[in-house]
């Protein structure tokens, strides 16, 4: 289930080059719950150490996968580039592009709700509410049936339907990442993410908006037009210039409004791609929103602020008191993102030395994982609690307390370890 990339601290990304436990030749095939390179990001590994079988995913999924992958190729030899002074050859990237197109062909797209057999096991893809095609998947194996959560949305979403509340589980593996928190109300967080762009509009700075390609670049172009139009305010808005600055958002934007019919029935494509949204198609374009002293908001990626074109923007407008800098997502422990948002100055970007005069702003609630009401409303339907929850990708904090929820309605929890072998009966 998943095969996804290690982020974070430098201990934490230096497990991608270790190799699998398991030997992949002997996998009969990969379940995708979704497509965030932290689930999907070492697939073409899996391939290049042997894994011949299907890898099954929805259709969304499956078209935005490939870009994230080839993505994910691209930068690995920039980066490789930048530091040939270590002596760093392509035997050191985890996977090329050639390496993601091998992958591709062992894709295999299903529906929600429609069950597969494959080998001795059925299982389902069930709407996560995560972010376009999300799922998690029940397998029903000798009369229990196993869950995996993938990552779970909330059901403010703006774009997303509610995940489909778990129905049965024997055994449970499920996220942990806001299992301690409480997301605010999606009119509250509208109002707080428009009023800080005005603001700063007003005042004639520039606002970043570090953004993930997929899901949150999104919701943010949703997000402002609809409380424009919401407050009668589309006159003002429609005079921001917004500058969109990464070609896998703009992709990804694009599978987006191809797939509609997988996102709330209100969602329309006029509330994401509009006329002030411009499209930086290239680098010299790029460069050039740094000497852009107008008013504006530029969306660019990556959402942890650790690789892409936003280290660049970032690089010229921290240092401006005038800039303000709007956190709309979850910022990984050591992430350059999340020492921007704590305000450390000076900070480190590639080999310079930046300073850091921006106002640091984050609005909560945007991420697109629930939050711990979320979490439990998701296994409130179940009518007994499973013969063991297990729970995965999380902070200590968030697992420690939404270990404790869970064993107040009578969870029988466990916390994984890395690497660790959980035997099921």
């Amino acid at each position: 289930i998943d095969c996804g990339m290690f982020q974070g601290s430098v201990i934490e990304t230096k497990h991608n080059h270790e190799k699998f436990t398991f030997n992949p030749a002997e996998l009969d095939f990969v379940i995708l719950t979704h497509t965030h390179i932290d689930h999907s990001g070492r697939l073409p590994m899996l391939v290049k150490e042997g894994f011949k079988g299907k890898i099954f995913m929805t259709p969304p999924t499956r078209e935005l996968v490939e870009i994230l992958l080839l993505d994910s190729a691209k930068i690995q030899l920039q980066d490789l580039e930048k530091n040939k002074d270590l002596g760093l050859d392509t035997s050191d990237l985890l996977y090329t592009e050639d390496d993601v197109f091998d992958t591709i062909q062992y894709f295999y797209p299903l529906v929600y709700e429609k069950p597969f057999m494959e080998k001795d096991l059925k299982f389902t893809f069930h709407n996560a509410g995560h972010l376009l095609g999300s799922a998690y998947v029940s397998i029903n194996y000798k009369e229990k049936v196993y869950v995996f959560s993938g990552d779970l949305g909330h059901k403010f979403s703006l774009l997303q339907d509610p995940p489909v509340l778990l129905q049965k589980a024997d055994y449970l593996f499920m996220e942990s990442t806001y299992g301690n928190r409480h997301h605010e109300h999606i009119d509250l967080r509208l109002k707080n993410l428009y009023s800080e762009v005005m603001n700063t509009i007003n005042s004639g700075g520039t606002i970043i908006i570090p953004a993930f390609s997929v899901g949150r670049t999104q919701e943010m172009l949703y997000a402002l037009k609809t409380y424009a139009i919401n407050n009668n305010r589309v006159k003002e808005f429609e005079d921001i210039p917004i500058y969109l600055d990464s070609p896998l958002a703009i992709n990804a934007t694009g599978i987006y409004l191809k797939n509609l019919s997988y996102l709330r029935d209100d969602i329309i494509k006029e509330n994401i791609a509009y006329d002030n949204v411009h499209i930086v198609k290239s680098m010299k374009e790029s460069i050039g929103l740094n000497f852009n002293q107008s008013p504006k908001i530029i969306i660019s990626a990556a959402g942890m602020c650790d690789a892409g074109r936003i280290l660049n923007h970032l690089t010229a407008y921290l240092p401006n008191d005038k800039t303000k800098i709007i956190f709309v997502g979850y910022q990984g422990e050591e992430s350059l993102g999340r020492k921007i948002q704590n305000a450390e100055n000076p900070v480190y970007i590639g080999k310079e030395t930046v300073a850091n005069h921006a106002e640091i702003v984050t609005v909560e609630g945007f991420s697109g994982h629930g939050d711990l009401d979320d979490l439990k409303e998701w296994i409130s339907l179940l009518p007994s609690p499973p013969i063991k929850t297990i729970l995965i990708h999380g902070e200590r904090n968030s697992l420690e307390n939404l270990k404790n929820e869970l064993e107040i309605i009578g969870h029988d929890v466990h916390i994984a370890k890395l690497y660790e072998t959980i035997e099921i009966l």
